[in-house]
């Protein structure tokens, strides 16, 4: 809310009207809201679904860690771009200066997305493996489908 009051500004606004800033705010938002909030439910619903689930404080403590690193990343390197993106476009400099000048802010923030890629196969994993370990622990104590059970011959 900080930086976009401080992007109304009309002579901040001239400076990043058609640059990255724009983008790096609206991944803050999505990003830095809704998929923190996202990961907060699901670390609070999974241990209530699988409740041999004694690993999920420590990974989504990992998983928060992660992601906070990848939105910091990522918006700081778009916020900076933007900015130089206005700056030269300010000073009507042609448009391969002005990306040429940018390209190291763009590399940043594509780490930011790596970033938010290896946190995102992370959670797939600890779900997935905390989903096959419940479904492990409930076929070993089915008395239908257990060890001891004999298997039934369908008849074609």
């Amino acid at each position: 809310g900080v930086l976009t009051a401080i992007n109304s500004f009309t002579a901040v606004y001239r400076l990043t009207q058609f640059t990255f800033v724009t983008a790096a705010l609206q991944s803050l938002a999505l990003y830095g809201v809704v998929l923190t909030a996202l990961l907060a439910g699901a670390f609070q619903i999974l241990p209530k679904l699988a409740p041999s689930c004694g690993m999920c404080a420590r990974v989504a403590g990992l998983l928060l860690w992660i992601t906070r690193s990848g939105i910091t990343l990522l918006v700081i390197s778009l916020l900076l771009a933007g900015l130089r993106q206005g700056r030269a476009l300010a000073t009507a400099a042609s448009f391969t200066e002005v990306t040429a000048g940018s390209k190291m802010w763009f590399r940043m923030s594509t780490l930011g997305d790596l970033l938010f890629a290896a946190s995102g196969l992370i959670f797939l994993a600890f779900v997935s493996a905390t989903i096959f370990r419940t479904l492990k622990a409930e076929y070993a104590s089915c008395a239908w489908c257990g060890a001891g059970a004999k298997t039934t011959e369908v008849a074609s």
